[in-house]
């Protein structure tokens, strides 16, 4: 029995300002898959009385360009582009600690690109972070074959084009 699943390679370079070099995160995903692009506060939280408006939005995205906006304390959903809905989401329980970071679900190669997290703390004041997204797209095969013929488990071995190869046995009751 062959199986052929398809796993996506993420290279996240975080959050970042005009003078800044970006952070590089690595992540493998797959079917199902996520990533968090990183932004965070870059002011004294205690000093405003509220929390900014957080406009995420991705660079060439067909208009509307907005990911993800939360203004006034809500999720706008009527800004946010279709190709994201249900998928782009903030740490809502963390915003207080200035973790305006997003949550991706759902990856596809079309989710490459550069992202803006842009807080806008009154008319006069805001700051941008670049997030750029790239995701390689790889093929491996997974090979099932029986480990013990009486508990009837199953182990696997995924082969990725990358040449990793990863080994793992799971008890699967038949």
């Amino acid at each position: 029995m062959k199986i052929t699943i398809r796993l996506t390679r993420l290279k996240v370079l975080g959050a970042s300002s005009a003078d800044e070099p970006p952070v590089q995160v690595l992540a493998l995903a797959g079917p199902g898959s996520f990533t968090i692009l990183p932004c965070s506060a870059r002011r004294d939280l205690s000093l405003h009385n509220d929390l900014p408006t957080v406009e995420w939005s991705k660079r060439g995205l067909a208009s509307p360009p907005y990911v993800f906006v939360y203004r006034q304390g809500f999720e706008v959903v009527e800004e946010r582009n279709p190709q994201f809905q249900f998928r782009a989401h903030l740490f809502t329980e963390q915003l207080l600690t200035g973790n305006f970071s997003l949550r991706i679900s759902e990856l596809t190669h079309h989710d490459a690109g550069e992202y803006l997290c842009k807080t806008i703390w009154d008319k006069d004041t805001h700051d941008v972070q670049r997030v750029h997204l790239s995701v390689e797209m790889m093929s491996s095969t997974v090979r099932l074959y029986p480990l013990n013929a009486r508990n009837m488990s199953l182990g696997f071995k995924i082969q990725s084009s990358s040449s990793e190869n990863y080994d793992n046995d799971c008890l699967c009751l038949l």
